[in-house]
């Protein structure tokens, strides 16, 4: 019978070749992976010298390759951090090298996943006091459409800071379609709570920037909140935060950042055709947890 080698060998052995290819990413990962399973100590360095081999345009390497070399060094932070100023220590020297590399995407995933693993913490960080802390690092507008939906998932005063969130995000918007993107969003969260003239006020600031195109997406969020309202009672009322979480998330095209590996494996085509043709499911749940504030200033169902 053949005789395999040990974890140690395995690592040993990954490491000889990622050796003969710094710049690339997935041996990269195989490598520093192989090496966490081995019980290697200290492997920081290790990283910072990987992801910055494999993050420059000219090493040819896939966004999704970058990315998953990059979480799994945050994921090795997040298991390995003795106490939590630790981890913010090791987030701090990620998200400035990061910001430093020309990989925009990855970049937004990683300060996203960082403001949302310190609200998963047993004692949360104050959300928008982490969002004001990312100046430093550059953030896209993607960044507040991020904390926005970790936001509504996790605050416990969700109107309060959601209000805060869309002030900052409006100002940091860099164009009319950015102003658009964050009020329309601020405008359905307010209609799921049954805020239509406040929705309607903040729809009407940015109409006139793109009458055609604002009209058009705010009429859809108004159907598919009448669509909701007369599902209310096939609610999804089991649903915890992290499914609430990974629901939203995969909505606006950022799966998985809600867990450790930072991103969601692509199900096989079937799968995705069964849930493009769920949007009643899908849906029904947007509007759990609503209907409590008690300002509510008109119904659900509002004219576009």
């Amino acid at each position: 019978m053949q005789q395999y080698g040990t974890t140690e060998d395995y690592a040993s052995a990954s490491r000889s070749h990622a050796a003969l290819h710094p710049s690339s990413a997935g041996l990269q990962r195989a490598r520093l992976e192989q090496d966490i399973s081995a019980g290697s100590s200290d492997l920081r360095v290790a990283f910072e010298t990987a992801v910055k081999a494999v993050s420059p345009i000219e090493a040819g390497n896939q966004e999704e390759e970058i990315r998953r070399l990059w979480f799994t060094w945050t994921a090795y932070e997040e298991t390995h951090a003795e106490t939590p100023s630790q981890l913010d220590l090791a987030w701090t020297a990620i998200l400035t090298l990061s910001s430093r590399l020309n990989r925009p995407t990855t970049h937004t995933a990683l300060l996203g996943r960082y403001l949302i693993s310190t609200l998963q913490r047993p004692t949360p960080l104050p959300a928008l006091r982490t969002l004001d802390s990312f100046a430093k690092y550059r953030p896209a507008e993607e960044t507040y459409a991020i904390a926005f939906v970790a936001i509504s998932v996790y605050s416990t005063q969700p109107y309060v800071d959601l209000t805060a969130l869309y002030q900052r995000w409006r100002s940091a918007a860099r164009d009319a379609a950015g102003r658009r993107a964050a009020a329309l969003t601020w405008a359905e969260w307010l209609l799921s709570q049954r805020k239509g003239a406040e929705a309607t006020r903040i729809v009407d600031s940015v109409r006139r920037e793109d009458p055609a195109e604002v009209e058009r997406k705010w009429k859809q969020i108004c159907d598919e909140a009448e669509e909701q309202g007369g599902l209310l009672s096939r609610s999804t009322g089991g649903e915890d935060k992290e499914a609430k979480l990974a629901r939203e998330l995969r909505k606006i095209g950022w799966a998985g950042l809600g867990t450790l590996a930072g991103y969601e494996e692509i199900v096989d085509s079937d799968s995705e055709s069964e849930d493009e043709g769920g949007d009643d499911v899908d849906m029904d749940s947007a509007d759990e947890e609503t209907g409590s504030d008690e300002d509510s200033d008109d119904e659900m169902v509002i004219n576009a």
